[in-house]
């Protein structure tokens, strides 16, 4: 039984590749979305900092932080 999700934005493959589902794409505008779509699936997040184009890390973090202040981000 699954206790929720933790969205997970990364730009390497390296969770995927230990066999890991990740919740998100691999850029900072599909993790705002995925949030957006099923925040009540999301308990926690884990981002790395520097994504690429688009939104940081902490532009992603500002997301599900809004909707619920006490999130665990990493």
């Amino acid at each position: 039984m699954s206790s929720g999700s933790v969205l997970f934005v990364e730009t390497s493959r390296t969770l995927r590749e230990a066999g890991f589902e990740v919740v998100a794409g691999l850029r900072g505008l599909e993790a705002i979305g995925t949030f957006g779509r099923e925040p009540e699936r999301v308990v926690a997040l884990l981002t790395d900092i520097r994504l690429g184009d688009g939104p940081s890390g902490w532009d992603v973090a500002r997301h599900p932080r809004g909707a619920d202040p006490t999130m665990p981000v990493i």
